[in-house]
């Protein structure tokens, strides 16, 4: 089956070098996505491609990831159920994600496969990068990622962008203060994306919560940093504020 030649035999039609800004404009790009949990619970990273040609039948790459988590599940997307995808273990902290087709039609823009981390519960608070090496020690020559067309076994250009995973705190970890030259007071704060907050204060702590001023909800600076700045302020001597989880 052509598969086989993917990432397993010498190739030098086209290598994936790291630090090159320019790709030829027909390049197939694949695009891993950032996403955030807390210890102990899974996360979904998204693989997506874009500029992918009409006879694209077989891509492969390898994916790395510095913590050597378990490996991931693959689950192939609902828009290209016609496309096999799969996962195996290649060495520590390093699988090799895998799709292809049988037949037409043949792999299409858009999401490909979502690959399901399993984070420790012991992981700590941080960002873990998912990177697309060169090649990984030990792996045959050949390019990464490596795409074909099934009928000729052509090679086809590609480049990867990495992805990551941040891994964050159960519960909102502050992680900046600051007066702004305006005035303005600002916070910011790690959380999980999709968390919703919205921020309170009062000038006297012994208020019940019920009491206390809803100044509205903070915006999401980065992936799993959220901010919020009360222009307000400058107005008091003493302000405090609270999270409330909505």
């Amino acid at each position: 089956m052509k598969i086989q030649s993917l990432l397993s035999r010498g190739l030098t039609s086209f290598a994936l070098l790291t630090g090159i800004t320019s790709f030829p404009a027909s390049a197939l790009e694949i695009t891993l996505s950032t996403n955030s949990t807390s210890p102990g619970n899974n996360v979904a990273i998204s693989v997506t491609l874009s500029g992918a040609p009409t006879n694209l039948s077989a891509l492969a790459f390898y994916v790395t990831n510095t913590s050597a988590w378990p490996l991931p599940a693959a689950a192939s997307a609902p828009a290209q159920s016609h496309v096999n995808c799969f996962v195996d273990d290649f060495s520590n902290g390093v699988h090799r994600v895998t799709a292809f087709v049988l037949d037409e039609p043949p792999v299409q823009n858009g999401a490909l496969l979502t690959l399901t981390y399993a984070v420790p519960p012991n992981a700590l608070p941080g960002t873990y990068p998912l990177l697309i090496p060169v090649l990984p020690v030990n792996a045959p020559p050949g390019s990464n990622p490596e795409a074909r067309t099934l009928a000729s076994n052509q090679l086809i250009p590609a480049f990867a962008h990495a992805g990551s995973i941040l891994v964050l705190a159960e519960r909102p970890y502050l992680t900046s203060l600051a007066k702004l030259a305006n005035g303005n007071f600002r916070f910011r704060f790690d959380s999980t994306i999709g968390s919703n907050y919205s921020v309170l204060a009062t000038t006297n702590v012994a208020l019940p919560l019920t009491n206390w001023d809803v100044l509205g909800t903070p915006s999401l600076f980065s992936p799993g940093v959220f901010e919020f700045a009360d222009p307000a302020a400058a107005n008091y001597r003493n302000r405090y504020y609270i999270l409330k989880a909505n």
